[in-house]
């Protein structure tokens, strides 16, 4: 029985959004490619991530049903030193995740969150196919564990929490609608180049609108990045802020 014949996935896991694989196709979005082989003209799905990071790969495995191997390797780069301007080398470890996905995968990928083949990061455009609130959140999560921080920031002594995502301006115009319909306002974030020599885009919310949405993200059944959207430092931070009543009084009247 030849390998390819032993393989298997769930061929319909793409067909419906709904939130566990908007949350995937928002990885997919972010750190993942769709190629077509040349010898057959079917669809090939990768997913490549920090070594570190190879249980979340495990997650969408296990959630699309499939028996492909997760394979650990490293490969050569360089890292450039602010301090001294110099160039060194290192190795850096990943893993990746492919998928022989055949047409209907890339086909659904793309009807539904308009997720095409080749590099995205420059062409990614918002998703024609997601009405619901809770679709859009999962999404957005699945792009910021991927193209996204999440962390708490520290000035003249006081504690800011930030979440970041980036990307297209036209992704980030819609991500920035979406924001705008879950608070229910406008909101102060606005979509601006990362560096004035880039061509990807960023789009900030702190605070009160950055707990609120982290509580939503994490209340949904979604597959997420762990060490970005359940980060130790950042519950903490929430609970804390969670305890003082004038706080909890302006976060509960955002929405």
């Amino acid at each position: 029985m030849s390998r390819l014949k032993q393989y298997f996935k769930n061929e319909s896991y793409f067909e419906s959004p709904n939130t566990i694989n908007s949350s995937v196709a928002g990885i997919i979005a972010s750190d993942g490619h769709i190629r077509e082989r040349r010898h057959d003209r079917q669809s090939v799905l990768i997913i490549a991530l920090k070594t570190n990071d190879a249980k979340l790969l495990e997650d969408i495995k296990i959630s699309v049903n499939s028996n492909a191997r997760i394979i650990n390797k490293e490969q050569e780069g360089i890292i450039f030193n602010k301090k001294n301007n110099k160039y060194y080398p290192r190795i850096k470890k990943i893993s990746i995740l492919s998928f022989y996905s055949g047409n209907k995968w890339a086909d659904d990928l793309y009807r539904n969150w308009t997720i095409n083949e080749g590099k995205k990061s420059l062409t990614l455009m918002p998703p024609n196919n997601l009405n619901d609130m809770d679709l859009c959140l999962a999404y957005i999560s699945g792009l910021i564990s991927g193209d996204g921080s999440i962390y708490v920031s520290y000035s003249q002594g006081h504690k800011r929490l930030r979440i970041v995502a980036l990307g297209t301006k036209e992704l980030l115009d819609w991500i920035r609608f979406v924001y705008c319909k879950f608070f229910n306002e406008d909101i102060r974030g606005k979509v601006k180049k990362e560096k004035p020599d880039s061509k990807i885009y960023s789009l900030q919310i702190g605070d009160l609108r950055a707990i609120k949405l982290i509580e939503k993200i994490n209340s949904l059944n979604c597959i997420k990045l762990e060490r970005k959207w359940l980060k130790p430092e950042v519950l903490q931070y929430i609970k804390e802020k969670r305890q003082i009543p004038f706080f909890i009084k302006r976060l509960d009247n955002i929405v």
